[in-house]
């Protein structure tokens, strides 16, 4: 059935979902995803915006920053073409990406997210996420295999970043998944 959308509706919609995402326009409208998914893309709402992010760190890798978000994400991150949000992403606990946060926020213009902990094995933690939605910033994820990253290895991403800031890359995957087993 299709909701006749509200005008109160339609302008929260372009307020909050740039901002907040999908998710959080389902909670606070209490609408379904698809009814939601259509309204955006009438609005036109996913045509993405120029990003300030400079990609070429990611490109041509030449900082221990850019190593160690890519060796992050490898472990712990995530890249998604859902619905087309180009977006590179991490989630993890609260407390460890406040630790690392200068480090994210100088590979660029991410959004951070504050999600309220949820009941988890008896324990309650609070999470952070960080995301970017820029298709360009996706594409060179996408080129270095992210998609696939838990069944390969980072060979060709490695290729990539100079022996010299290699050790920083592993050290973004030991922070990332926090253990090793054999």
């Amino acid at each position: 059935m299709n909701h006749k959308w509200q005008e109160n509706e339609i302008y929260f919609l372009i307020q909050n979902y740039p901002n907040f995402g999908l998710n959080y326009c389902i909670d606070k409208l209490n609408l379904s995803k698809q009814a939601i998914k259509s309204k955006i893309c009438s609005l036109k709402l996913n045509i993405e915006i120029e990003d300030k992010t400079d990609i070429s760190i990611f490109k041509n890798i030449n900082n221990k920053e850019s190593s160690y978000i890519l060796g992050l994400l490898w472990a712990d991150g995530n890249i998604n073409n859902n619905f087309r949000n180009y977006e590179v992403g991490i989630s993890a606990n609260k407390e460890d990406m406040l630790e690392i946060e200068d480090t994210i926020m100088k590979t660029g213009n991410w959004k951070k997210y504050n999600i309220k902990g949820k009941l988890r094995n008896n324990i309650c933690k609070d999470t952070i996420c960080y995301k970017i939605r820029f298709k360009k910033l996706y594409n060179i994820f996408k080129d270095y295999e992210y998609e696939q990253k838990s069944n390969i290895s980072p060979t060709k991403l490695l290729s990539k970043i100079p022996d010299k800031l290699q050790h920083y890359f592993f050290l973004g995957i030991v922070d990332g998944d926090g253990c090793f087993y054999i």
